[in-house]
C-alpha cells in the first residue's frame, strides 16, 4: 500500500508537471506568434514607407534637375512656374508623410508619452473645427456642431486634437460639394463621446480591420479629392487606444460614414455647466 501510494503520488506529480510544461509551451508559442506578426508588420511598414517616400522625392529631384539643366532665358515662364509648383507640392507631401509616419511609429510602439490634463470636449471640438475651416470652405462643406451639457475629460489634449482632426479632415475630404458634416458631443457622468458624420461614399466594409492598417487600400473610400498618405485613420486609432478609448466606424443608413471616439468612464470627470448649443 505504501509503495502504491508513492507510485500514485509520483504519477500525479508527473501529470501536473506535464500540464505545466504544456501551458508553458503554449505561452511560448503564442508569444512567438505575436513576435512574428509584429516583425512582419514592422517589415511591411518599412517597405510601404520606402515606397511612399520615393514618389515625392522623385518629383522634387526630377523637376529640380529639369530646372537646373534648362536655359533660364529660353525656359517658358509657365513651365518654370509649373515645375516649381511640382517641387513645392512634392516637398509638402514629403513633410506630411514624414510627420505622420513618425507620429504613427511612436504611437504603434508605445513610446508616445501622454501629457494628461482636464478639458471640455466642447473646447476640443471648437479647436478642431477652427483648424479645418480653410479646408471645409475650399470644399464648400458646412460643419454643424451639437453638444450635450458637457463633462470634463482627462486626456492628452494635443493627441485628442490629432484624433478628432484626422477624422474630421477625412469627413470633409469625402463629403460632396455643398455637403454637411455633423459633429455630435454626448456626455454623461460615466461616458463621453464625439461622433463625426459625413455624406460621402461611406466605408466599403466598416468591419474590415485593414482600415486601421497603414496605407491599406479599401475600395471606393480611398477615392478622395484631397491626397492623403494612408496613415490618418490608423494613427487616430492608435492614439485612441493609448487613451483606452475606442474608435468606432460605421456606415449611416441614409448614406455616408460615421466615426465615434468613445472615452472610457475613468477618463470622464466632473460635469461642466456648459449647455447644449448648435453652430
Amino acid at each position: 500500500k505504501a509503495i502504491a501510494s508513492i507510485v500514485a503520488t509520483c504519477i500525479e506529480a508527473h501529470r501536473f508537471q506535464y500540464r505545466a510544461n504544456m501551458d508553458i509551451e503554449k505561452q511560448i508559442e503564442e508569444a512567438n506568434t505575436r513576435n512574428e506578426k509584429a516583425n512582419r508588420e514592422r517589415t511591411q511598414f518599412v517597405a510601404l514607407m520606402s515606397h511612399e517616400l520615393r514618389t515625392p522625392v522623385h518629383h522634387v529631384v526630377g523637376f529640380a534637375e529639369i530646372l537646373r539643366r534648362s536655359d533660364q532665358e529660353t525656359l517658358c515662364p509657365v513651365d518654370r512656374s509649373n515645375y516649381l509648383d511640382r517641387i513645392v507640392d512634392g516637398g509638402a507631401r514629403l513633410m506630411r508623410l514624414t510627420d505622420s509616419a513618425l507620429k504613427f511609429a511612436s504611437a504603434e510602439f508605445g513610446v508616445l508619452p501622454l501629457n494628461e490634463t482636464s478639458f471640455s470636449l466642447e473646447t476640443l471640438v471648437e479647436d478642431c473645427v477652427a483648424a479645418i475651416s480653410a479646408q471645409s470652405k475650399k470644399n464648400a462643406v458646412t460643419i454643424k456642431v451639437k453638444c450635450d451639457p458637457c463633462s470634463l475629460v482627462t486626456a492628452d489634449l494635443a493627441r485628442c486634437q490629432q484624433i478628432v482632426g484626422e477624422c474630421l479632415s477625412n469627413a470633409v475630404k469625402f463629403s460632396p460639394d455643398g455637403g454637411i458634416v455633423c459633429i455630435s458631443v454626448r456626455c454623461a457622468p460615466d461616458h463621453a463621446s464625439i461622433t463625426i458624420e459625413d455624406e460621402g461614399p461611406g466605408f466599403e466594409d466598416p468591419q474590415d480591420k485593414s482600415l486601421f492598417t497603414p496605407f491599406a487600400s479599401t475600395g471606393d473610400h480611398l477615392d478622395r479629392r484631397a491626397e492623403g498618405v494612408g496613415l490618418g485613420l490608423p494613427l487616430a486609432y492608435r492614439l485612441a487606444r493609448l487613451h483606452g478609448a475606442d474608435l468606432i466606424i460605421a456606415n449611416r443608413p441614409e448614406g455616408g460614414a460615421s466615426v465615434t471616439l468613445a472615452f472610457p468612464a475613468y477618463r470622464v470627470s466632473q460635469a461642466n455647466a456648459a449647455g447644449a448649443r448648435s453652430a
